[in-house]
């Protein structure tokens, strides 16, 4: 085992590294600014990356990252839903051009309720870039927005990467901004599946459990690039020093030696609620409704479920 260097606490939440940074050095570079604001009764924590010295500092790429609290969703009632999904849709909508077709890409496997937060989000996403091509005058009286889905799967089922057939896709049909849909890794147990992180800077796919892919960016794809995130799981070595902190001061003694001698290769474990596949479908109609109240104007929750039945 390697206790040659301190542990590396892994997270994908922007609003985490932050916290992170505050807790090793109690401050962090002039490029990074941080602000929380209630909108709707939802807690919405916005970072900004702004410099290279920024970027170096939080290895996060230069963009805006903003994060929602949505509490245990599975719970709530239809009026707490609908409060932040149209947060959630607002956010997303601000980020992206207001005419052209969208093209929404589900990252993920299926076969794993940790990772099926992309695949799954399809099942709840109204398309319609079809119905325009077919029939415009049922499309506009409709009142939709064009867009389109595809969800690429993994390597192993495909033997392409992500990247290679989004950009495939791109190509053909030319949308005029893309949303990425994938599942995250955080470092605070207490936030899996709790909060989305929507950010403008695009994803590199696996990245969360140590499986970094080809960057799907707007770098990369040559358009405005969305990510949409959840944190479905926590590294387990992550987790013991969550858990830890809560039990003595991060600045005490014993937290410091457990980490200094945290090994750094005993392997990749990740750990997911017991609920998982319960939780992961909740939160993927959150996001799949929120996309569609983006797309297709005035369209009420009622009316996607009907649209889904």
């Amino acid at each position: 085992m390697d206790f040659s260097t301190k542990y590396t606490v892994r997270t994908d939440l922007a609003d985490e590294v932050l916290e992170g940074l505050r807790e090793k050095q109690g401050t962090f570079d002039d490029g990074i600014t941080f602000e929380t604001c209630i909108t709707k009764g939802v807690k919405v924590d916005t970072v900004n990356v702004r410099n290279a010295f920024a970027e170096a500092e939080t290895g996060k790429r230069m963009g805006t990252y903003i994060t929602v609290t949505t509490g245990e969703i599975w719970k709530t009632d239809t009026r707490g839903f609908e409060n932040v999904s149209g947060v959630i849709s607002d956010i997303i909508k601000s980020m992206l051009p207001k005419e052209g077709l969208c093209l929404v890409v589900c990252l993920g496997n299926s076969r794993i309720s940790a990772d099926a937060l992309g695949p799954m989000t399809a099942q709840n996403l109204i398309v319609s870039r079809h119905i325009k091509q077919n029939d415009e005058n049922l499309f506009d009286s409709l009142q939709l927005g064009e867009c389109a889905c595809i969800v690429p799967g993994v390597m192993g089922d495909t033997g392409a990467e992500a990247f290679e057939l989004v950009k495939g896709a791109v190509d053909i049909l030319r949308p005029s901004c893309a949303v990425i849909i994938d599942a995250l890794a955080s470092r605070n147990v207490s936030r899996l599946v709790k909060t989305v992180q929507i950010s403008d800077t695009g994803i590199a796919p696996g990245s969360g459990v140590g499986n970094s892919r080809h960057e799907i960016s707007r770098d990369t794809l040559g358009i405005p690039t969305v990510a949409v995130g959840v944190p479905t799981v926590v590294e387990a070595q992550t987790m013991c020093l969550d858990i830890l902190s809560q039990a003595v001061d991060r600045d005490s003694g014993i937290y410091n030696y457990i980490e200094e001698k945290m090994p750094q290769n005993i392997g990749r474990f990740f750990v997911c609620p017991k609920e998982s596949d319960k939780i992961t479908r909740s939160m993927a109609k959150l996001i799949g409704y929120s996309l569609n109240a983006v797309f297709h104007k005035n369209m009420t929750i009622s009316e996607m479920d009907e649209f889904l039945s």
